[in-house]
Formats: structure tokens, sequence, C-alpha cells
């Protein structure tokens, strides 16, 4: 099962407040693990996604113990989310810049030719 239709089953059986952070992750999560599978797992966004993921599931353990706690990890969420996407792109084009200055990539086959 993908990662972001067990957020979305999930999300089904929480709070309001606690949907919004999984509707925000969702978005993000859905960015990152198209670029990962469609860009040969770089590295990179391996990492980045993976420790996106830690955060996520560090936040709803505060919300469950922290109310006060919870809406700083809210905020940190809203507008790291939004980030993420953004940089998920960056590190996209980033690497795809730098990769064809070092190998063709035929499309039809999508097989890599180095050079």
């Amino acid at each position: 099962m993908p990662l972001y239709v067990s957020y979305a089953v999930r999300a089904a059986h929480c709070t309001n407040s606690v949907n919004a952070i999984f509707v925000d992750h969702l978005v993000h999560s859905i960015s990152c693990e198209v670029m990962i599978l469609g860009y040969c797992f770089q590295p990179s966004l391996v990492v980045f996604y993976f420790l996106d993921h830690f955060l996520f599931r560090f936040a709803i353990f505060f919300r469950a113990h922290h109310r006060r706690v919870f809406f700083f990890f809210f905020f940190f969420f809203f507008i790291g989310g939004v980030g993420g996407i953004f940089f998920c792109f960056f590190c996209f084009f980033f690497f795809n810049f730098y990769t064809a200055c070092h190998q063709l990539v035929d499309f039809r086959t999508t097989t890599v030719i180095s050079c």
C-alpha cells in the first residue's frame, strides 16, 4: 500500500486538528514520493523524506501528551510542509541539471546512457 494511501486511511480516524497535519503531510508525501520513485532514489531526497516522516510521528506523539506543544509543531509542519514541497522540487531539478552534465537519458526506454 502506498504511503499516502495509508495516511488517508489513518486521517479518517483523527480529530479535525490532527487532520490538518495529515492533509498537509499528505501533499508533502505525494510530491516527495513521486520524485523519489521517478528519479532513481536520489540519496538526499530519500534522507529528507524519512527525516520528515520521523518528525511527523514525533509531532503526533506530542499531540497526545502536550496540547500546547502541539500548536508549535502544527505551525512548524504547516510551514515546513509547504516549504518541503519546494525543497523537493529544488532537489529534483538540481540533480536533474547536475546529472544531465554527466549522462544522457533515453526517455523512450527510460535507460541511462553514460557518457
